[in-house]
């Protein structure tokens, strides 16, 4: 689901919706069940959190916009605009006989920038991207659903579950931030992993050193995690040592790094 979606959801449980915009709404939850699925998590963390902390109108991350900025401020964009710009001034000089030689040499321009654009800015990272999709294996997390916990920080923490399962991963740190979870592995991982999927590195590599350094009894898997950020980071030298020390003390996921660890290598 999209921002737009996210924020649209938001608006009807705000009761923001026009009378129109309201019965549109309310076929879609009829007849789209993903949509449906997604609503349901999205008031089930309505009704949890704060409503400052689960807007999402007011918690747009600048970085789903820095990146478009970067490919369109880069020098070899602003060349390729050039090109353009200059074969659309000599149009114009030429008068309209020109028509097929301009559609030739914009058709041209626009065939690198594409082919520049799909390399430089999608494919760069795009086997890392792809290894590290391949053995996170989210789904193996425990879950919080079935637990059955009664205190009161339960809700929260069904909340911060129903979140990451769902991919919602900035939603999922702002609900851990309400509860201590220093002494629970599998909170630790959630987040984690969410600093991992929204690029923030620098934090991942705190939240599984806080694990690796605990005596919790999964401190080990931290290891393990911490490794798969340095390959979605494109830092495979520091994922070798790691997957190394998996594989000399037979932590968690041994076998895994040695398939993983000969794959990085190659």
């Amino acid at each position: 689901m999209n921002l737009e979606e996210d924020i649209l959801i938001e608006r009807f449980l705000r009761k923001e919706l026009s009378k129109e915009e309201k019965k549109a709404f309310l076929k879609r939850l009829d007849t789209d069940l993903e949509f449906k699925e997604s609503f349901l998590l999205e008031k089930e963390l309505y009704e949890s959190l704060d409503d400052k902390d689960w807007s999402y109108a007011n918690n747009v991350d600048p970085k789903e916009l820095e990146a478009y900025e970067v490919v369109f401020q880069n020098e070899e964009t602003k060349k390729l605009q050039e090109k353009i710009g200059k074969a659309s001034r000599e149009y114009q000089k030429k008068g309209k006989n020109n028509v097929v030689r301009l559609y030739t040499i914009i058709s041209a321009v626009a065939a690198i920038f594409l082919l520049f654009f799909t390399f430089n800015f999608f494919n760069s990272d795009i086997d890392n991207a792809e290894l590290y999709a391949s053995y996170v294996q989210k789904e193996e997390l425990p879950s919080y659903v079935t637990r059955g916990d009664s205190d009161g920080d339960a809700k929260i923490l069904l909340a911060a579950d129903k979140s990451f399962k769902g991919k919602k991963y900035k939603k999922t740190l702002e609900v851990l931030e309400r509860v201590n979870i220093n002494n629970d592995a599998t909170l630790l991982l959630y987040k984690g992993i969410s600093y991992i999927e929204l690029g923030n590195y620098e934090k991942g590599i705190t939240t599984f050193d806080t694990l690796i350094k605990s005596d919790l009894i999964d401190a080990e898997k931290g290891y393990w995690y911490k490794s798969l950020l340095y390959v979605r980071s494109n830092q495979f030298d520091k994922a070798e040592k790691i997957l190394k020390k998996i594989i000399a003390n037979n932590y968690f996921k041994k076998r895994q790094a040695e398939e993983l660890l000969s794959k990085i290598k190659k």
